[in-house]
């Protein structure tokens, strides 16, 4: 079924010019994009909340506004959706639980103050796991099917990000990232995503799962939409101390010429037979791009242990109020999650310390491997989505410390990206804070997305996008839409 599929798969380059100049209407828009997600939705279970009238409301004004030469940019008149972590005044956000499932904020977010500020239009909130981490069916609403493949996950706890993005519900969405979750559902998914420089992006009104590693960003159908979009949305918050402003320019016609990208050896090597032969057609684009491309070996260090440390402490702290009165044990679907928490709020303070230096010692060999490249890439998600099933029982042990699956990752895990959580550079990209792209580079053989992944220096951000923007023009497996297919 292709509803409204023609102007729905548009781009924000393509659409934004269309508004300004009056030819299309931001009501018509908006209204086409209700129509799909009504018609569609009901096969993935994207939304959560869908905000039929507030995005009306808000396209008729963005249309008036237009109309009086009052043209506030790019994103005046798009529909987008978030993530239902993200605060919105008078509407239900539920953090993917069954504890918080009739939370209504009185408070917008900052992400979607920015949003709003800028003329967009929210269409709605969309699907996660329960409190940011779990298995498919680790939702109160169910889980999320993936649009390329119905009876496949959409990877991570941005489960609906990244499925209405590939779905074309919205123009774009936000999702938050603390080990996985825009990167891996944008590679599952076959869309870009963007996870911006941890602090870049101001978590007012987000829920809190990590406080020293969530961050939010953009998924979209093309690296130059998450751009336009990060464009609007970074910046210092006084509401949140981490967030800080930093100059941030994205060229779309920059020259890949002598642009120094680091192979990561490891994981290219581990890419299964079936999807090889991606990859090295992916290194040759490139190469044809005149980057200056190098094989090379991550640090040595324990990243999964230490991400797993460092959210599970966190994240039992950020949950543990809850946990004392007894909420959260008896609301909780996926009853490891629980497990891992109880077990690090017993973590000694020592113990939280050593892993935060280790920590910092990462964050040290990782500035000097940029003083040698300017980006480093790795394959992501090369076996495809895998299919929704239903985990047995899980129980402590599945992760560090006492267990539980990651917070935004693939529950099934994987070295050399085939998992959600992308192999060491996905980790020790968020272990870092550093920016980093998903870009699609192909699809296996049973017609699911697999992905490259673009990694910089923290401060980056800019730098990061144009390569993937370049290697991205130069495919075109950006340019496939979802199949629908059962």
């Amino acid at each position: 079924m292709n509803i409204n599929e023609s102007l729905c798969v548009q781009t924000i380059d393509q659409l934004a010019p269309q508004i300004k100049s009056g030819k299309l209407s931001p009501v018509a828009l908006t209204q086409a994009y209700l129509e799909r997600i009504e018609a569609l939705d009901p096969k993935v279970n994207c939304f959560i909340t869908v905000t039929k009238n507030l995005a009306l409301e808000q396209a008729k004004k963005a249309e008036e506004e237009i109309k009086a030469k009052k043209y506030k940019g790019p994103l005046h008149g798009i529909p987008y959706a978030v993530k239902d972590l993200l605060a919105t005044r008078g509407i239900r956000t539920t953090w993917g639980s069954r504890l918080f499932v009739n939370q209504v904020p009185d408070h917008d977010g900052a992400v979607v103050e920015k949003l709003r500020d800028a003329g967009g239009v929210l269409l709605g909130k969309l699907s996660m796991t329960e409190l940011a981490g779990g298995p498919p069916n680790a939702a109160f609403n169910g889980p999320v099917h993936n649009p390329w493949k119905l009876d496949h996950w959409t990877t991570g706890s941005s489960t609906g990000p990244g499925a209405c993005a590939a779905a074309s519900f919205a123009v774009f969405a936000i999702g938050s990232e603390t080990t996985a979750s825009i990167l891996g559902p944008a590679s599952a998914c076959g869309v870009a995503g963007f996870r911006p420089t941890y602090g870049r992006v101001s978590r007012y009104g987000c829920m809190p799962l990590s406080w020293t590693m969530d961050k939010l960003g953009p998924l979209a159908r093309s690296v130059s939409d998450c751009a336009t979009v990060f464009q609007v949305i970074h910046g210092a918050d006084p509401r949140d101390p981490t967030a800080v402003s930093a100059p941030f320019a994205f060229d779309s016609k920059a020259k890949m010429t002598g642009r120094r990208i680091g192979i990561v050896k490891r994981e290219f090597d581990q890419v299964p037979a079936k999807a090889k032969s991606i990859y090295e057609d992916a290194v040759k684009v490139l190469k044809s791009l005149g980057c200056v491309v190098e094989e090379v070996d991550l640090p040595d260090y324990p990243y999964g242990i230490v991400s797993r440390f460092v959210w599970q402490v966190e994240g039992g702290t950020v949950f543990e109020q809850y946990a004392r009165k007894g909420e959260l044990q008896e609301a909780l679907i996926n009853k490891s999650k629980w497990f891992g928490w109880k077990a690090a709020m017993l973590i000694p303070a020592a113990d939280y310390m050593k892993v935060l230096r280790i920590r910092h010692a990462i964050i040290l060999e990782t500035n000097k491997l940029f003083q040698r490249f300017d980006v480093l890439v790795a394959p992501r998600n090369t076996t495809g989505a895998r299919p929704i099933v239903t985990p047995p029982t899980q129980t402590a042990g599945a992760g560090a410390p006492g267990g539980g699956a990651a917070p935004d990752a693939d529950a099934g895990g994987g070295g050399g990206g085939a998992g959600g959580g992308g192999g060491n550079l996905g980790t020790l990209g968020n272990v870092a804070g550093l920016p980093g792209v998903s870009v699609p580079s192909g699809f296996t053989d049973t017609g699911l997305p697999v992905a490259l992944n673009f990694v910089g220096a923290a401060m980056t951000d800019g730098k990061v996008l144009e390569t993937a923007y370049a290697y991205e023009q130069a495919t075109s497996w950006h340019e496939r839409h979802a199949t629908f297919t059962e």
